[in-house]
Formats: structure tokens, C-alpha cells, sequence
């Protein structure tokens, strides 16, 4: 699940774009050189220490290609740099998200009526849809059934189903608060849906999700009113919430009482309930967080308070269910928020942004190496293939999209 919000607020932004879209490989690169350990504030990073190219053959199609052209990259990619194809049609709003779905396609949502599927095996990205009534921002869970369950980040509010077999969304059953924005499968398959912000005020409620009696149940009320908090299922099952923003007196859209929070709390799907945890070092909204496979839980980047003004954040930070503390690690290549943050199968995380930046974090050495440049657009999502490579997508207002694949290592294929 990954979901792009237009702004602390989680509103639509109003902008929408004509996508001119790109498709693009690299590899992700495992002890690429010297990592950077400490943010820059320079926009672009200094030149990427990654390993001397190496061809790589392009994963064979897993279905009947297409009789139409296919639009394709070289036969082969360079290990550690993109390259792009395309173009990609339709028109996304900046919030969007996306999601694997179970036949390997990928469900691309953002805006009313944007809606594409990209599919690994032809390269083609094509239009899916139309939404129903939802036109803001999506969070986006794949349901054990394979159908997706989309929430509504945006003005509108309420829930949908989409069907990939069929290609069509269709209405979900109403919301407890249809404001309720952050959205997390559990380990039984049902669905936390939990804060956001209303016309009046930030939410601290939380809701339920059962795929099956298909209906939503209000459960435990989180300590603190939080919109664009991360949401990340543990392995014990339970469930970290973390950062976000919380309004002091105002609800969506009131800036000037916008708080970011550094908070964390735990909830329990055995009791229904929420209880705090240990705070981050820094507050952070716009920020990602990944679950990674020692059981800690990477955050990075972000929008923070400084000197009374809103500053991106190029440090990191790990979580310890365990101890319920968190700890300082390395530092991005650049300040960063709005960024896509992807687990690879070598355990390394990919952190993409659109200001053609990437860097790979190595959870061994807990620091950070700048990948080559990228081409992409702000507010990305990524999405781990099948075959190990990434798909990401990005928007820049009145420049060209771009979807973006970095190629997974050959170990990393191998164990797929």
C-alpha cells in the first residue's frame, strides 16, 4: 500500500496534469561505494558512488504479449542507472497511490477519473475505471479476495471496491467517519482505518473494515488527533501509528494551527485499543516508514517545524518494537518529503523522490548511498514487482510524468 497526500492537509490540490510519461530501469545496488551519512541542503546530490554498469537481460514476459507495439527500454539495462520508455496516458491528481495487485499488475489510482493498470509482462500502461464518486486522494489495501479497498484522502470521503477481473470500482459499504484517511491491512485480513481531518476538526477515531460481513466498525479512539500519519502492521500483530500533523483548533485546510507530531502509539486488534509508544527524535509529516525484516520499522525524511517555518528532513530513524524506543541511523543523500520509500528483497530499502534523486539504505551498515539519477516528479509512489524491479510513479505540474523501474539484483530476482 502507498499513498501520495497533496500536503499536510490531505485535500485535493486542485492542479491536474496532461501525463508525457516515461518508463524507466536501473538496478538496485547492493554496498554501492561509500554510503552519505550526513543531509545536504543542495537541491541535487553529488555524483552517485554506485558499482561500474553491468548488462542485465530483461525479465522474459510471464503472458502473451500484445499484437501492438509494445513500448520498450533497450534489450538490456545498466546496473545502477535508469533509462526510460513510455508514454503512459491519462491524468493523475497529486494524490495518488498505488498497489500490486495478485496477478502481478499494478493499480495505479489518483484524482477522478484517474485510474491505470501497469502490467510488468508488455510494459503497457493503460486506463482502467472510471472512479465512482470518490475524487481525492487514495489509500489503497489489497484485500485477501484480490479486490482493493480504496478510502478516500480527500473532500469527499467514503470507500470503494475495485475489481481487477472485471476492471470496474464500485461503492464499499459506508464509513463510521468517511473523513478517516490512513489505512493498514491486519494480520486476519481486515482493515484499521484510522484518523484524517474533517471540515471541523482532526480526528482521532478509528474504524474497522471486515471483508466478510463487508461492513466498517468504529474501534478504539487513538490518544492523539492525527492526518497523514504512517501506519505499519508489526510482526506481533499489532499496529505502529506514527507522526502525522495535528490541528489545534482548527480542522482541514487551517494551516496556521497545523502541529507536526513526533508521537507514536500501538494499537491492538485483540483489544480494540491504543496505547502510546516511545517519540520519534524529530516531528515529521510527509514522511515514509518501512517495515524491514529485523522487525524494526525504518522512518525517513519529511516536513518538520524549524525556526517557526516548514523544513525537509534528510535524517532516519528505526523503531524497536521490542523496546518501543527509537534510535538515530544515517542520513538520505538530500533532504526529502513526499518521497516513495520500497523494500527490496535483499532487505535493502529504495527511497525515490522527484527531484531526480534516489538513495538505497542498507539496514547492515544503517547507511544510506546515492543510486544515479532518476526522472521522475514529486509527490512518487513506488511499488515492489513481481520480478524483483520497482515501479514508481511521479508527477511534477506542467512537466512530463514519469514511471519509473529499478531492476532488482540478480539474488534478488533468483528468490522470487
Amino acid at each position: 500500500m502507498t499513498d501520495r497526500r497533496d500536503g499536510r492537509t490531505g485535500g485535493p490540490a486542485g492542479r491536474r496534469v496532461f501525463a508525457v510519461v516515461a518508463l524507466a530501469l536501473t538496478v538496485a545496488v547492493v554496498g554501492c561505494g561509500t554510503a552519505v551519512a550526513t543531509p545536504t541542503t543542495s537541491p541535487a546530490p553529488s555524483p552517485s558512488p554506485i558499482l561500474s554498469p553491468t548488462p542485465i537481460p530483461t525479465p522474459a514476459p510471464t503472458s502473451t504479449p500484445s499484437s501492438s507495439p509494445t513500448p520498450t527500454a533497450a534489450p538490456t539495462h545498466a546496473h545502477g542507472v535508469f533509462t526510460t520508455t513510455g508514454p503512459l496516458p491519462g491524468e493523475l491528481s497529486q494524490s495518488f497511490g498505488a498497489v500490486l495487485l495478485h496477478d502481478g499488475r499494478v493499480l495505479i489510482v489518483g484524482g477522478s477519473p484517474g485510474a491505470e493498470l501497469y502490467d510488468p509482462s508488455t510494459g503497457l500502461v493503460t486506463p482502467t475505471g472510471p472512479l465512482g464518486t470518490l475524487q481525492g486522494g487514495q489509500d489503497l489495501t489489497l484485500l485477501n479476495s484480490g479486490r482493493v479497498l480504496l478510502t478516500d484522502t480527500g473532500d469527499v470521503g467514503g470507500a470503494e471496491y475495485y475489481d481487477p477481473t472485471t476492471g470496474k470500482f464500485s461503492l464499499a459499504a459506508p464509513m463510521v467517519d468517511p473523513f478517516h484517511q490512513t489505512a493498514v491491512k491486519l494480520a486476519d485480513g481486515r482493515v484499521l482505518v484510522l484518523g484524517g481531518a474533517d471540515v471541523s476538526s482532526y480526528l482521532a477515531t478509528a474504524e474497522i473494515f471486515d471483508p466478510a460481513t463487508q461492513k466498517f466498525k468504529a474501534t478504539g479512539r487513538m490518544k492523539t488527533a492525527r492526518e497523514n500519519a504512517q501506519a505499519l502492521l508489526l510482526k506481533n500483530g499489532r499496529v505502529l501509528v506514527v507522526g502525522g500533523d495535528e490541528g489545534v483548533g482548527g480542522g482541514e485546510g487551517d494551516t496556521e494551527t497545523d502541529h507536526i507530531l513526533a508521537s507514536a502509539e500501538i494499537y491492538s486488534p485483540a483489544t480494540g485499543e491504543f496505547t502510546p509508544t516511545g517519540s520519534m527524535h524529530f516531528a515529521r509529516t510527509e514522511f515514509t516508514a518501512t517495515f524491514l525484516p529485523n522487525g524494526k520499522v525504518l522512518v525517513t525524511g519529511g516536513v518538520t517545524h524549524v525556526n517557526s517555518g516548514d523544513n525537509n528532513l534528510a535524517s532516519a530513524e528505526l523503531y524497536d518494537p521490542n523496546t518501543g524506543s527509537w534510535t538515530m541511523t544515517g542520513s538520505m543523500s538530500a533532504p526529502r518529503s513526499d518521497q516513495s520509500a520500497v523494500l527490496l528483497d535483499t532487505g535493502e530499502v529504495l527511497v525515490v523522490d522527484g527531484d531526480q534523486t534516489a538513495d538505497l539504505y542498507n539496514p547492515a551498515t544503517g547507511k544510506f548511498a546515492a543510486t544515479s539519477p532518476v526522472q521522475g516528479g514529486d509527490y512518487s509512489v513506488g511499488v515492489l514487482l513481481k520480478d524483483g524491479r520497482v515501479l514508481s510513479r511521479g508527477l511534477i505540474p506542467e512537466s512530463p510524468i514519469a514511471a519509473l523501474l529499478a531492476v532488482g539484483s540478480a539474488a534478488s530476482r533468483a528468490r522470487r
